[in-house]
Parts: structure tokens; C-alpha cells; sequence
């Protein structure tokens, strides 16, 4: 399978099925909803509370803490419903939310071990190349420290980039999922990459561009809440393809 093709084909399937957008609202809703309240109670975007600037209100960190923990959980519900769409598109079948949700459901343990463990490997990495810069002691250091950090963490992303779609395409266990997603993506590097980098730097340039540059001219809460609104729409778009995509390569190269 081309690149063009694995992307061209994926968004056919989104453009044909418009209901392939229905599940992934629920995730965006909730990111969305933390987004908004750090708007709100004037913490800055990047997280990092600068000099001079006022704590954020009592609230802020429980609420968050609570919604980011709900849309983990739906987040791997939700992300695990795509396989099994995407092979009823195939086979030419009707889109089953209720059934895919279901297989979902039975293989939650496995897909939230198998990220988690693909989380740890790379926060370890990340780790393992920050801590030299840091030691140094200079700012400038630890940003290209962290520059090289999140490369490097992308390109070995690569590799666990079909653990969903292994685990409820090949009805496997959490360990089984992580090395057949690793064998996969290994096999197929350069192709995996293409098409996870694309759809990636669409909704990245779609931050910079609507919340991220917006942030750091200072305009107000209101305008930037006004923003998330379109950039909300796109993303859930954008999002849902990108797992169409994921579901649609795995299942052409593990035939």
C-alpha cells in the first residue's frame, strides 16, 4: 500500500460515512472543555504559571484532574470503536456503534495496558534525553534538550502507532498487541510515519494557528473561546480520519 492511497482511501471512507465522525465527539468534547477552563481561569496555555501571575482558582485542579481521567478512559473506548468500524466498511456492512463500542468494551484492559506500557517507554526515553541538558544548567539547553526529546519520541511513536487496531482487529492481549503493533510498524517504518506525520501536523498547524498564536498576542478569553469553536469542528474531522487511516493501513499489512 502507497501513502497516497492509505490517506486518499481512509478520507473516501470519511467523506462517504459522514457517521464515523459521531463517536469521536464525545473525547474532543471533554478536551475541549479542559482547553476552555484553563482559558477561563487564566492559566497560561503552555501550563507554566510565569512570575508575578496569579495562581489558578482552588477549583481548577480537581475539575480538571476528573475530566482528563473521563476522557482518557472514553478516549481508549472510543479510539478501540474505529477497527472494527473501518472493517465493516470494508466488508460493505453498516456501521455498528453499538457493536463496535461492545468489542471496545471487552478489550479495554488489553489496549489501556499495551499505551500505557508504549507511554512509560517513551516518558523514559523523553527523560533519559532531558536530564544531560538540564544538568547544564542553561535555558537555552534544556529547550533543545526537549526539541530533540519530542523528535525522537515521535519517531519511535512510529512503532506503536497499531497497538489499537492489532489488539481488536486480531482479537490480541496487551503484550501481544504492543509486539505486533512493533513488528508491524518496523516492517513498514517509513511508510507508518508518513502517514501518522500528516494528519499530525494538519491538527498541530490548526493550534498554532487558532489557539497558539491567538495565546501569545494576548487576545481575550472571549476571543480565543470564540476560536476553539472552529478548531473543534476541524479537529474532530481531522482526528477521525487519522484513526480511519490507522484501522485501514493494519488491516491492509496484516493480510
Amino acid at each position: 500500500m502507497k501513502v497516497k492511497e492509505a490517506l486518499l482511501e481512509s478520507f473516501g471512507m470519511l467523506k462517504e460515512r459522514p457517521k464515523f465522525v459521531l463517536p469521536m465527539i464525545a473525547p474532543l468534547v471533554l478536551g475541549m472543555g479542559i482547553l476552555g477552563l484553563t482559558f477561563v481561569s487564566g492559566v497560561p496555555i503552555t501550563g507554566v504559571i510565569p512570575t508575578g501571575a496569579v495562581a489558578p482558582p482552588g477549583w481548577y485542579l480537581p475539575v480538571v484532574l476528573a475530566l482528563a481521567v473521563i476522557a482518557s478512559v472514553l478516549s481508549v473506548l472510543i479510539y478501540g470503536m474505529y477497527p472494527s468500524m473501518v472493517k465493516d466498511r470494508l466488508e460493505k456492512r453498516e456501521l455498528n456503534f453499538k457493536e463496535s463500542f461492545h468489542f471496545a468494551y471487552h478489550k479495554f484492559w488489553s489496549m489501556l495496558g499495551a499505551n500505557l506500557l508504549a507511554v512509560v517507554i517513551l516518558m523514559a526515553i523523553m527523560m533519559a534525553i532531558i536530564i544531560p541538558f538540564a544538568f547544564t544548567g542553561s535555558s537555552v539547553a534544556i529547550t533543545i534538550g526537549t526539541i530533540v526529546g519530542i523528535a525522537v519520541i515521535f519517531l519511535i511513536s512510529v512503532l506503536f502507532y497499531y497497538i489499537t487496531p492489532a489488539i481488536i482487529m486480531d482479537d490480541l492481549k496487551a503484550l501481544a498487541g504492543f509486539s505486533k503493533s512493533w513488528e508491524t510498524g518496523k516492517k513498514n517504518y517509513l511508510f507508518t510515519l508518513l502517514i501518522l506525520l500528516i494528519p499530525s501536523l494538519i491538527i498541530g498547524a490548526l493550534y498554532g494557528l487558532l489557539i497558539g498564536l491567538p495565546t501569545s498576542l494576548g487576545l481575550g478569553t472571549g476571543y480565543l473561546l470564540g476560536l476553539m469553536i472552529p478548531y473543534a469542528v476541524i479537529t474532530i474531522f481531522v482526528s477521525t480520519w487519522m484513526y480511519i487511516i490507522m484501522a485501514y493501513a493494519y488491516n491492509d499489512l496484516k493480510a
